[in-house]
Order: C-alpha cells, then sequence, then structure tokens
C-alpha cells in the first residue's frame, strides 16, 4: 500500500496543465546515498518520497509516502522503513475545517518485520494569519508499543513577511504504568524571495529518559538555476547512564533542470558518540515540488516525520 502511495505522488506531479488546476501541493524526491565508517561498516541508502495535495472546492484529499533502505555492504540482508499516509478534509465556511486520516509504517529486516497503523481526526481553524489545530490520533497494534492514542493541539502564527511558527503538544495515551511527559514540536520557518531557513525542536520525556532532537537547515539561489543548501542536526537521549548524542551536518547544491525540478548533490557527516570515527557520506539525487502543505493540514505524523527529515536526508 505505501508503494502504491509513492507512485500516486510522482504521477500527479506529471499530470497536465488543465489537472494540475486542482492540484494545491505535490513533491517527489529520489536519492542514493554512499556512508562509511571504520567501525560501523559501509552502507548504502535509497529514500524515495512523496505527497500530493488535490482540492475539489470546499473537500480535499492527501496521500503521501516514504521509503528509507539501508543496505550494509557485509551483510545479507537489508533494513527497510516505510511510511504511508491517505487523508481527506473539508472546509466549511472560510476557517474551519476538518479531516480524517490513515497512516501506516512497517519496518523489516531479512524478512522479519512490524507494522503499525494510525487513524487521525483533527478540526482546525484557519484565517491565514493566526491556525490551531486538534487531533486525536488512535494506534493499532498497541499491545506492542502499550500506547493507545495521541492527543494533540497545533497552534502557530503566519506572518505577511515570510516567517511561519508553530507549537505542537501531544499527549500520550498509554496501558503501561510508565511516565510519558508530553511531546512538544517546535517550528519555525523563513522563506524569502531567494533564501529560506528553517528549525524544528522536538522534546519528550519516558520515565527518567529525556529525548531530544534540533535541526536547521536552509537554503540560497544564486540564480534561477544554481541553489546551495545545507542542514544541521543533533538527536540526544539523557538518562539511560552516559548521554547519547549524535550529530549531523550536510551541505550541497542542487540545478534545476527544469520549472520544478532539480538536480541535487551534497556531502555529510555523522557524529555518533562511541563509534571511533565520523560516518561520512555523499548523496546524489532527484528532486520535482509544487506548492507547500498548509501548516495547518499537518497531521501529527507530519509532525513527527519533519523533525527528523534532516537528519535523515529527504528534507532537500
Amino acid at each position: 500500500m505505501k508503494s502504491v502511495y509513492i507512485l500516486l505522488a510522482a504521477t500527479a506531479l506529471g499530470t497536465t496543465a488543465a489537472s494540475a488546476q486542482e492540484l494545491t501541493f505535490g513533491e517527489f524526491e529520489a536519492s542514493y546515498g554512499e556512508f562509511r565508517n571504520d567501525d560501523a561498516g559501509d552502507f548504502g541508502l535509497t529514500t524515495v518520497h512523496g505527497e500530493v495535495g488535490i482540492g475539489f472546492g470546499a473537500a480535499d484529499a492527501w496521500v503521501s509516502g516514504t521509503s528509507l533502505t539501508i543496505d550494509p555492504e557485509d551483510a545479507n540482508g537489508s533494513l527497510s522503513l516505510k511510511f504511508g499516509q491517505i487523508g481527506a478534509g473539508y472546509t466549511f465556511g472560510s476557517a474551519f475545517r476538518a479531516d480524517l486520516s490513515q497512516a501506516n509504517a512497517s519496518i523489516s529486516l531479512g524478512g522479519v518485520g512490524l507494522d503499525l497503523g494510525a487513524q487521525e481526526l483533527g478540526v482546525a481553524y484557519d484565517n491565514g494569519t493566526y491556525f490551531g489545530r486538534l487531533s486525536y490520533t488512535r494506534l493499532d497494534n498497541n499491545d506492542t508499543l502499550g500506547i493507545d492514542s495521541l492527543t494533540g493541539l497545533h497552534v502557530g502564527y503566519v506572518s505577511t513577511y515570510g516567517v511561519t511558527a508553530s507549537l505542537s503538544t501531544h499527549i500520550v495515551n498509554e496501558d503501561l504504568n510508565v511516565d510519558f511527559d508530553p511531546l512538544t514540536i517546535l517550528s519555525v520557518s523563513y522563506d524569502a524571495s531567494n533564501w529560506s531557513a528553517n528549525l524544528d525542536a522536538a522534546h519528550m520525556s519516558i520515565e527518567d529518559v529525556d529525548l531530544s532532537a534540533l535541526s536547521l537547515s536552509g537554503d540560497y539561489a544564486f540564480n534561477t538555476q544554481w541553489m546551495a543548501y545545507g542542514s544541521a542536526s543533533k538527536l540526544e537521549a539523557d538518562g539511560i547512564g552516559a548521554p547519547v548524542t549524535a550529530k549531523s551536518l550536510r551541505v550541497g547544491g542542487a540545478y534545476s533542470v527544469g520549472a520544478n525540478a532539480k538536480l541535487f548533490a551534497d556531502l555529510g557527516t555523522i557524529n555518533v558518540e562511541g563509534l571511533g570515527d565520523n560516518v561520512n557520506n555523499m548523496r546524489v539525487g532527484i528532486n520535482m515540488s509544487i506548492g507547500n502543505k498548509a501548516a495547518s493540514r499537518e497531521t501529527t505524523v507530519d509532525r513527527l516525520t519533519g523533525v527528523f527529515e534532516p537528519v535523515v536526508g529527504y528534507d532537500f
């Protein structure tokens, strides 16, 4: 099912001009990277990501999919992670909206895997400047995770000067006798005529363990064809003995091959405590995009994956 999501997104980006008039946003990206480290070993990373949103008057629908495949050089099997999401919404009047979505994730290693699913109901208000969204997300396979659902509140502000800032809090409802502090995600972005910057931060505590993620990314267009971009990220877990920290840095460039398509290449390095040497990597790929999904329409899955996009490397 997730591969179908990706194919739908790719197909929508290639539609005719007549049908594209209803296309509100879309993106397709494919890349391959080589990662090198003497301690952990070498591996390849293939990423494919796509999403598309289509409007039908007051109604709208969207679909998205992401596939990550890690192929260790000296191993017989590969690690595969796949995420898919499909949903529909309806706008009441000019500012109120309700949506319903289904998300699925699968993780497999050598044929053995774990499948997870989530259904979300969201209601939102967006007047073009201020927005808020209340959501309830029910998780499948709660016997595996011990988590029944997430209740989220997402509020934000969109400035006429190109700044979008938002904060979301997600309360974990579970059956375990575990102390979950709410997951908090902060996002700030700025989009000018020739450059943009994005900041994402997340924090959560599980019992005495603090988990945090911080990423900063941006790009600068020299002209209509050439662009430079980069990102810096930090993941940290504290409270499990010695703190575990992973830092990543990535810089690259892109060349436009059409109105909405770019070829890109970048170099990166990842420092993980415990590894003697950094994990160095090189990546190449293609990106096609049209418009952007409104911040007020971001689901819980969108919020969670958005923090880690610069780390994974499909946020070009």
